[in-house]
């Protein structure tokens, strides 16, 4: 077990569905509770302020109380990854909306568009979709976009960016930078070890290095 999955397993997410298909007042307002944090840190994580992170949490708490909503979920742990999938794909419309308006042009394509264009029903679209698998990738941008920021100084994070976002290979890399192709590699390697260890810090597993540097 690695470290990520200990602090799932500490502190895993159990709420009584069952009560809450009876409609159980008491037991809606617990889950209620446990869920708005982790909808708010979605959304903050996908770059909100602390007002929006807060409706986008909201939305998603309206969203899991509809009738009938929670019939097809099974687990706890089915309702935290649908809620989390829910949080994060309104932050991105809320994100994108506001870019749009503010840019004056573009279409946003909300998930309520989405579901409209036959998807079919939201919870079907957000397990069908793998959006957990979204939802993590995204966690992983924002822990990588932070170890980046925080390990990684300025010549560093300037190769990089031509290896990653130019797609620049190791020699275009090195007549660029004016340095030996070997340099390059020996910095790659450097900040290969850089990112691995900030991620781990994180609790997340290294990455690969051969796909990291290849």
């Amino acid at each position: 077990m690695n470290k990520r999955q200990g602090r799932r397993n500490e502190h895993a997410f159990s709420v009584d569905l069952k009560r809450i298909r009876e409609g159980d007042q008491e037991t809606w307002r617990e889950t209620f509770e446990k869920l708005f944090p982790v909808g708010y840190r979605v959304g903050r994580r996908e770059g909100l302020s602390e007002a929006d992170a807060k409706e986008v949490s909201q939305v998603a708490l309206i969203e899991i109380a509809k009738p009938g909503f929670l019939d097809k979920i099974d687990t706890s742990q089915d309702l935290e990854n649908i809620f989390k999938a829910i949080a994060w794909r309104r932050s991105v419309d809320l994100y994108r909306r506001k870019k749009t308006t503010k840019r004056g042009s573009g279409r946003v394509q909300s998930l309520d568009a989405i579901v409209e264009e036959g998807k079919g029903d939201i919870v079907e679209y957000l397990f069908a979709g793998d959006f957990r698998e979204q939802v993590e990738i995204a966690e992983l941008m924002g822990f990588l976009l932070q170890v980046v920021e925080k390990n990684l100084n300025g010549k560093e994070r300037g190769i990089l960016f031509d290896r990653f976002t130019l797609g620049l290979k190791i020699r275009e890399i090195a007549e660029k930078r004016e340095v030996a192709k070997g340099s390059v590699g020996v910095m790659l390697d450097r900040i290969t070890k850089k990112v691995s260890e900030g991620l781990r810090e994180q609790g997340w597993e290294s990455l690969d290095k051969e796909e990291f540097v290849a």
